[in-house]
């Protein structure tokens, strides 16, 4: 899984709860919307420097651990209680949140994406004071995301919706324009039968193990 497959995964689960608001990351390109909003941002991606490596189909396939850390932001209203009045519900409705991260039915979403999800700590209430007659309404909390970065092939770009490739299916350049057909075709060569030489002839298996 790439970070932007987590992305969509993560933004899709975060509007499975908030149906009611709008989801959007911090760095999407949009007109600021209304309330309820929830803001996601993502961090510094860290992941091991050496990959778990085995080969699948003759393909070379390399796993990287991976976490990031995910913060959730939300933007609410509130409850209104008179015509003038409303009552600050953010941090009680960002803990519904965590709530909803701890149940069974996340449970069983983090397996089926193979995606671990920790709530780092208790959610924070940031909200403050706009003018004299008005507030902004805002809780926060984060999440600690952990998944697996997966590269495969002879030049480690040959990997495409969880499978590794050895160009039978076509190569999709990153929107950046990075790699290229020609590298995501190169295959690393491996042995399937080798024959061991022993004095002046060629045997299958070691004299030792002959009757």
């Amino acid at each position: 899984m790439n970070l932007m497959e987590l992305s969509n995964h993560l933004k899709a689960l975060t509007k499975t709860f908030f149906s009611g608001a709008k989801v959007m990351w911090a760095q999407e390109k949009r007109a600021q919307s209304k309330n309820p909003r929830v803001i996601l941002s993502l961090g510094d991606v860290s992941r091991s420097t050496s990959p778990r490596r085995q080969t699948i189909d003759g393909v070379v396939v390399d796993s990287y651990p991976s976490q990031v850390m995910l913060q959730v932001d939300l933007y609410t209203n509130g409850y209104r209680v008179s015509e003038t009045e409303w009552d600050n519900t953010a941090a009680s409705d960002l803990t519904e949140f965590v709530n909803f991260i701890n149940s069974p039915y996340v449970d069983d979403w983090c397996a089926t994406y193979d995606i671990a999800i920790t709530a780092m700590e208790p959610v924070r209430d940031l909200t403050k004071v706009l003018n004299d007659s008005s507030w902004d309404y805002r809780a926060m909390c984060e999440f600690t995301i952990g998944f697996t970065q997966v590269a495969s092939g002879h030049t480690g770009i040959g990997y495409e919706h969880g499978n590794p490739l050895r160009g039978e299916k076509p190569f999709k350049q990153s929107a950046s324009g990075g790699g290229s057909s020609e590298l995501a075709s190169l295959f690393t060569g491996y042995f399937t039968e080798v024959d061991l030489q022993y004095g002046h002839g060629t045997l299958s298996k070691h004299p030792a193990e002959e009757d």
